[in-house]
């Protein structure tokens, strides 16, 4: 009876150590999921926001706006989308791609 207890134990505390260790790595594989979407996402929206004040500075006249936007800060979001969008397609992570690998 006292070597049914000591198994169960041991396997309760390996199944406990286990849970902790998914846990922490599913954290972990959320986070980097998250990331590797909502940098890219962010710069789309910021890029699509950037135009659109583009076309109404434009229609309103406003020239030195429809320039800065136009010249500066569009070709900059476009940059930076470029950029991250290499990166996560160069670099990759980790997790997402050990759990591609699978």
């Amino acid at each position: 009876m006292r070597a049914r207890a000591t198994v169960w134990t041991s396997w309760k505390a390996s199944w406990l150590i286990w849970k902790a260790v998914r846990f922490e790595l599913t954290s972990e594989w959320e986070k980097e999921k998250d990331e590797r979407w909502l940098v890219p996402q962010k710069l789309k929206e910021q890029l699509d926001h950037a135009r659109q004040e583009l076309e109404q500075a434009q229609r309103q006249g406003d020239l030195a706006r429809a320039g800065e936007l136009a010249y500066g800060v569009i070709p900059d979001l476009e940059a930076k989308l470029k950029e991250a969008e290499e990166a996560e397609d160069s670099d990759g992570s980790r997790m997402l791609d050990e759990a591609g690998d699978r």
